[in-house]
């Protein structure tokens, strides 16, 4: 569940930089935002004192010119007109996380992602008023009360975000759909809270400062829980053979082979029609590659919310090609069973 919740966050930060980073195919952009994080903090930051670098980055008051050096310049805007259009108190909530941030970095100490999601939306939520009789009236009077917090709503919403952003940055005329749009006060809040999470974890990550075993860390190619990078780490360090296990219920099946099929240079494609149907068809068919299920098991396994949600993800993933010959598997999956392993 913790790698859906990551790449959902991924897809909304994906739908928000629609058209403002150069991207060769759409499969690469993951890479491309999380390199282009890497080479900044590469460049600027301190060995000696990583954690103070990345404070300094982050600070309130230069967090938006650091994410244009970062190539994610966008995000920055979108926290400029978020107080003034949704009336969020942006600057409170970089605070927040600014403090809290410097009290679990003392002494370069290692966070995990929960950790820094949990930080993302209780700062958020902390600086998040409620609305004014004003902003309950006009929600009213545009008859347009549904929530946003479901992943795919949310990506709807980045994606509105990402054209408004595009057009005020041209000509201004994006006021009026931000105007529109200040109704939508808890959904933006929700969605800010995802954009921060992520692009916290992906810098902290790329100066070191994330626990080993993390999901980020395979993005970086660093040790992490899904590959044996981190049991190597151990075994070289420790010399035990003690190695962590996916805990679920299903045994290994004996003939799974564990081969590699994304890696850098080259892309995992299975050769299917590009819709949810076949999209499913096709994770159930990689769990009985991977687990001894029956027919009971695998029943379960597709009416549960995380291969539902594996499905959407994969959907939207190739939303440019939909109803193509292909599907492209999302980089941050190198083998079947880690991406069975992310949704059962």
């Amino acid at each position: 569940m913790k790698n859906i919740t990551f790449y959902n966050d991924f897809l909304i930060v994906e739908a928000l930089l629609q058209n403002s980073i150069t991207k060769c195919a759409q499969q690469n952009m993951i890479d491309g935002i999380v390199n282009n994080v890497k080479q900044y903090i590469e460049n600027n930051i301190n060995p000696n004192d990583k954690a103070g670098s990345i404070l300094n980055m982050l600070a309130p008051g230069i967090i938006s010119t650091t994410l244009g050096a970062m190539g994610l310049g966008k995000i920055g805007f979108l926290l400029g007109l978020a107080a003034r259009f949704f009336h969020l108190d942006v600057a409170g909530i970089l605070r927040s996380i600014w403090s809290k941030l410097k009290e679990q970095l003392s002494n370069n100490k290692q966070i995990s992602s929960e950790q820094v999601n949990n930080i993302a939306k209780t700062s958020v939520e902390e600086h998040n008023s409620p609305p004014t009789k004003e902003e309950a009236d006009d929600a009213a009077k545009q008859n347009d009360q549904s929530p946003v917090h479901d992943h795919k709503s949310q990506i709807r919403l980045a994606k509105l975000l990402s054209l408004a952003l595009d057009e005020y940055q041209i000509n201004k005329s994006g006021q009026n759909w931000f105007s529109a749009y200040s109704k939508r006060k808890s959904a933006t809040s929700n969605l800010l809270a995802n954009v921060l999470s992520f692009v916290l974890r992906v810098v902290l990550s790329a100066a070191g400062l994330m626990v080993a075993g993390d999901l980020m860390n395979k993005l970086l190619h660093k040790p992490n829980a899904l590959d044996s990078s981190l049991e190597k780490q151990k075994e070289q360090s420790s010399k035990t053979n003690q190695t962590p296990v996916v805990t679920n219920k299903f045994t290994l099946n004996p003939s799974y082979q564990d081969i590699t099929k994304n890696t850098s240079s080259n892309n995992w494609v299975e050769h299917i029609s590009n819709n949810s149907n076949d999209i499913s068809e096709m994770l159930t068919s990689f769990v009985k590659d991977v687990y001894q299920v029956d027919d009971s098991q695998e029943q379960e396994i597709k009416s549960s919310s995380p291969f539902k949600h594996a499905v959407d993800n994969i959907a939207w993933y190739n939303h440019t090609a939909a109803g193509g010959p292909l599907v492209f598997i999302p980089k941050m999956f190198a083998t079947k069973k880690q991406l069975v392993d992310s949704f059962i």
